[in-house]
């Protein structure tokens, strides 16, 4: 190692620095330490030091210990663009006053932020300038340095706050925002035009985006993935309303929503037009809509089918509405999979889409076919009444001449079903069984985990093998 070319040493280190583990900032301390020829190439290597990893000191020790490394990442990395992550817990913090002063060189924020600090940080963001910031994460956890996100304490507009924004002066790279919880309400950056990649999500059920507020983001005009998890608005049946003329998201390709009720479903996609969507995510569709009436206002708007979509995703409580029903499978026509992750919430989301019920409350003897070109369904969790609906749902539609080619269960299900013996009934169709790998709640929701063969025209294979 020592007898290597300080280029090809740089090109070790960078990758030992950034590639294992981007926020591991002591790997570039540790690589300074070993010996003379390493410090010299380490601390003459600005980009090494461009990643700064912080979290609010607590004492004075600890503070003066923070403050010194977070001063020798800021000068050792020269004029690098910046890459944060930070954890702060402190009302005067800083270590985070140190680096607004540098906001120019900002390149990625990754923002934890205390609940009752968000506020705070956001007043100070708001005047930042970012010229080089690429992407923003940011989301609120309640007390303490370690628990998990959730909605505790009040929401921002349950104790009279008015939201606030952030960037009033552009940030004219920006391309990825998440926000979480709080951090929705206060640091929405003023100008969102220049975003491919948009993620509000937030447990707070008072948190309502506005329908003009909702225009804003879906007119955002370089989208390609949009995801709003929150329940955040409140359209109103023949009052309120997103845009009087169909809004075109042109580069759109990835969707999630969560419904809140069957009719915003429906006001949604009558107002969008997608041509590119190809994965749809809908998470809790409550019925508030009449069984069989479509609301008024939207009954002269002709929902536009979603012509690329592969995947529908439903999730949590997902039971279809009879006023639903006909609308998404007007929309959906062309889904080739479709994935049920709705166990939990004990609805019958695959028996409402694809077993709905006759005008009588019956239960039809023969499935319609809902979806004439699916080929796959991902059975991730389902409520056990919905497990027999597919004992009906896959013989019939094979007797129809279109049968579903592939079932893919999640790893939890594929033990539970093979001691009720379901596993056993779906090996007697027709169908190509898969076995889903654990879900990575870290990656996107359109990037599913690797499927395994389990059983394929009557050559069986383990239910846990080695290899994909």
């Amino acid at each position: 190692m020592h007898a290597l070319p300080p280029e090809l040493l740089f090109m070790i280190f960078r990758y030992a620095c950034f590639t294992n583990n981007v926020s591991d900032t002591l790997t570039t301390v540790r690589l300074s330490h070993v010996d003379r020829s390493w410090r010299r190439v380490t601390i003459a290597s600005p980009s090494l030091w461009s990643s700064i990893t912080y979290q609010s000191p607590f004492g004075y020790h600890h503070n003066y210990v923070a403050l010194q490394k977070l001063m020798t990442y800021i000068e050792r990395s020269g004029s690098s663009p910046l890459t944060l992550f930070l954890h702060l817990c402190n009302k005067d913090d800083e270590g985070f006053q140190i680096l607004l002063e540098h906001s120019m060189r900002w390149k990625s924020l990754t923002l934890r932020c205390m609940h009752s600090l968000v506020p705070i940080v956001s007043r100070l963001l708001r005047k930042a300038p970012v010229p080089l910031l690429e992407s923003m994460c940011a989301t609120a956890f309640p007390t303490g340095r370690h628990q998990d996100e959730d909605s505790s304490g009040p929401s921002p507009a349950s104790i009279g706050q008015i939201p606030c924004s952030i960037f009033s002066g552009g940030a004219p790279k920006l391309r990825l925002l998440e926000l979480g919880n709080a951090t929705v309400y206060y640091m929405r950056p003023v100008h969102l035009e220049t975003l491919s990649t948009l993620h509000f999500h937030s447990s707070f059920s008072d948190l309502e985006l506005s329908p003009s507020e909702l225009y804003t983001i879906l007119t955002i005009p370089n989208l390609t993935t949009l995801t709003i998890l929150a329940e955040f608005w409140e359209l109103i049946p023949d009052i309120a309303d997103i845009s009087s003329s169909r809004i075109v998201m042109s580069k759109l390709r990835y969707l999630a929503i969560r419904g809140g009720s069957d009719y915003e479903v429906m006001r949604i996609f009558a107002t969008l037009s997608c041509p590119l969507v190809e994965v749809l995510m809908i998470q809790n569709i409550f019925m508030t809509t009449n069984v069989y009436d479509s609301p008024t206002d939207i009954d002269s708007r002709v929902p536009e089918v979603l012509k690329k979509l592969h995947t529908l995703h439903l999730t949590d409580n997902c039971e279809i509405s009879a006023s639903l029903h006909p609308f998404l499978k007007q929309i959906c026509a062309p889904l080739k999979e479709l994935v049920f992750d709705t166990g939990a919430s004990e609805s019958f989301a695959l028996g409402s889409i694809l077993l709905p019920l006759n005008e009588d409350g019956t239960v039809p003897k023969i499935p319609p076919i809902v979806f004439p070109e699916l080929e796959t369904m991902v059975i991730r969790s389902v409520d056990k009444r919905d497990a027999q609906h597919l004992m009906v749902i896959l013989p019939g539609l094979e007797a129809q001449g279109r049968p579903v080619e592939s079932i893919a269960v999640g790893p939890e299900l594929v033990d539970m079903w093979s001691e009720t013996g379901h596993i056993d009934g779906l090996r007697k169709m027709n169908v190509r069984m898969l076995r889903e790998g654990e879900v990575d709640v870290a990656m996107p929701l359109w990037v599913y985990p690797p499927r395994t063969l389990i059983y394929s025209d009557s050559e069986e294979y383990p239910l846990s093998p080695d290899s994909d």
